[in-house]
């Protein structure tokens, strides 16, 4: 940016959301958060994508939770409305550190904000729930999956997989390679293959 200045450059949103990037593909996590300190000081007002990219880049970063709270927190009094990237940024952070009722609240944040609620959505709040060992719930969630008529498809049912292992619940993982084998693998080609390794 200094650069930038002595040459008579004017920095923009778009160059500061480009250099936000590259110190989050390096994790240069102080330098990131200077970044919106530096915008301030220029007199520019950070606009979605950048707190997007902050976000996810937080969210990555697995132990930066409180940075992303802090980010979250400015672009709510910055009066910046987020956008599906951004509910998606948050739940995919919380995901990865077991915040499981943090998930729901950024879930129904975004049914409040008049978003859709993806089925990708509902993947992260079973691995939230599944993380903290919350079983009752991920039922729940797969029952209102049900309930809306979105597909249980290979995606979700490879996540069951993983985090039923991971639970060392084996009497679900049965139900659903079972499942699989009569919804997902069929129309795949896969299941008498499967059904041949199994029996």
């Amino acid at each position: 940016m200094a650069s930038m200045r002595a040459a008579r450059l004017q920095p923009s949103v778009q160059t500061v959301t480009s250099l936000a990037h590259a110190y989050a593909a390096g994790e240069h996590w102080s330098q990131l958060e200077s970044v919106l300190l530096t915008m301030r000081k220029e007199g520019m007002q950070p606009d979605v994508s950048l707190y997007n990219t902050l976000l996810t880049a937080y969210g990555r970063g697995g132990e930066q939770l409180e940075a992303l709270e802090r980010v979250r927190r400015g672009m709510a009094s910055a009066g910046v409305e987020g956008d599906q990237a951004t509910y998606g940024a948050l739940m995919g952070a919380y995901r990865q550190g077991a915040q499981w009722l943090r998930v729901e609240a950024t879930v129904e944040a975004m049914r409040e904000a008049g978003l859709s609620v993806e089925p990708e959505v509902y993947n992260d709040l079973l691995g939230a729930h599944a993380t903290a060992g919350q079983w009752e719930r991920v039922e729940a969630v797969l029952g209102a999956m049900r309930e809306q008529g979105l597909p249980l498809d290979a995606e979700v049912y490879t996540l069951l997989l993983e985090v039923y292992q991971r639970g060392q619940r084996w009497e679900r993982v049965q139900a659903v390679v079972a499942a699989m084998l009569v919804r997902v693998l069929p129309g795949l080609g896969l299941g008498l293959g499967l059904r041949l390794r199994l029996g």
